[in-house]
């Protein structure tokens, strides 16, 4: 009959309109699963994932790869003397300073608590310096936090970069930019330093 088959027609439209839902519900699950939900960069499994498959084929290639670590200095502090509310703030506005200073096809997750990191593809690390040193002394002269007598608690970043070398696997490099960092920190923190003695 006619009411039945306008009944299977809007059946069918419903269909594909659940359907539809269905698709925009997994896509936003899937960003979810990828996202740092503070900063909407990627999160640490996903920064991983994109930047060993980048790795690979840098490792397969003459092309140049570097791969950064950033830690925003004394960080504790903020949340210490300002609360977890402005702490998540410079969190959030540091994110996306980062975001912007790199190139579309750069990888850039957040990967601790104040820690991020980048992935440079075709990029060499002298050149990951001059983007992210950039970025750095634009981080110094924002404004942040203020306090409540109406004076500026500077926000600074360290930052230590590492080239493609003869390592095995990502995380050997990880390890590389990390100890980049430390010599950034323990030579009085908010300075860019490139891991030298390797290869690149």
């Amino acid at each position: 009959s006619f009411t039945a088959l306008i009944a299977r027609i809007n059946n069918v439209v419903r269909t594909q309109k659940d359907q539809r839902d269905l698709n925009r519900d997994v896509a936003k699950l899937r960003d979810l699963a990828y996202r740092d939900d503070m900063t909407g960069l990627l999160n640490r499994r996903a920064f991983f994932d994109r930047a060993n498959a980048e790795f690979e084929i840098a490792k397969g290639s003459a092309e140049p790869m570097a791969v950064a670590i950033l830690d925003l200095d004394h960080f504790k502090e903020i949340n210490d003397n300002f609360g977890h509310a402005a702490g998540d703030e410079v969190l959030r506005k540091f994110g996306s300073l980062l975001k912007n200073s790199l190139r579309l096809h750069d990888i850039v997750g957040r990967i601790g608590g104040e820690e991020f990191a980048v992935c440079l593809p075709n990029t060499t690390p002298m050149q990951a310096y001059s983007i992210l040193e950039r970025l750095r002394t634009h981080v110094a002269k924002q404004t942040f936090c203020e306090t409540d007598d109406g004076g500026i608690r500077p926000v600074t970043v360290s930052i230590g970069i590492v080239g493609l070398t003869d390592q095995k696997e990502l995380d050997g490099l990880m390890i590389l930019a990390d100890m980049a960092l430390y010599r950034a920190k323990s030579q009085g923190r908010n300075r860019t330093i490139v891991e030298t003695g390797v290869s690149n």
